[in-house]
């Protein structure tokens, strides 16, 4: 054992240790602080579709979408019929997001074919296929089977677009969905829509593609 003659002293610690410790956390939180301004954390003011019972919106589709079913001779291509089955399944999209968001809400949300002067009356435009990609421009994504769909929430107005009118479609029914609306079963039994006096979302901008190229029943 070392005698007290030749003892070692050890250093003492620093006394600006935790100082120098603050200073540094202080750097950090400045620097986060700086790569991150408030204006990025602040959420953004959300857009109001529905407000307390009160439409502040209406759906816009072009007059073909919403044109009376085409009778088709039976020697008709399948790409012909495939396509006329798909021009009414999103007009029959589009009047049921207008009643699917009057029954969560109450409001009477219009229709029109016509391009109003929505920003003379503040009305938000919710535009669905081919009038949304002349705005804002097709999916972000594509498929093979023309299948990607877009949806743009900005405080002008709402675009639901596809690549194809099927898609457009799907645009729809991923807006319900994400306002909870479900659908378990055919028919009002199978149907779940929420209640919402005031429907509104955050602006945004995503796309997606379907998971399964077909899904139904034959």
């Amino acid at each position: 054992l070392p005698t007290s003659a030749s003892r070692v002293e050890l250093p003492r610690p620093m006394k600006n240790f935790v100082p120098l410790r603050r200073l540094l956390t202080i750097f950090a939180a400045a620097f986060f602080i700086a790569l991150f301004p408030a204006t990025h954390l602040a959420p953004a003011a959300e857009v109001v579709l529905i407000d307390s019972g009160v439409a502040r919106c209406a759906i816009r589709a072009a007059p073909e979408t919403m044109a009376p079913d085409i009778t088709l001779p039976r020697t008709a291509a399948n790409d012909v019929t495939e396509a006329e089955q798909s021009r009414r399944r999103l007009r029959e999209s589009v009047r049921d997001l207008s009643r699917c968001l009057g029954k969560m809400s109450r409001a009477t949300v219009a229709i029109t074919t016509n391009a109003p002067a929505a920003a003379n009356n503040g009305t938000i435009e919710i535009l669905v296929g081919e009038p949304a990609t002349k705005i804002f421009g097709p999916p972000k994504k594509t498929s093979k089977y023309r299948q990607a769909w877009r949806i743009a929430v900005t405080p002008q107005r709402v675009g639901l677009i596809g690549e194809s009118d099927e898609s457009a479609s799907y645009a729809v029914y991923e807006l319900l969905d994400r306002l909870g609306c479900r659908w378990f079963m055919p028919g009002e039994i199978g149907e779940v829509i929420p209640g919402h006096r005031t429907v509104s979302f955050a602006p945004f901008d995503d796309s997606g593609v379907p998971g399964t190229i077909s899904r139904h029943v034959w």
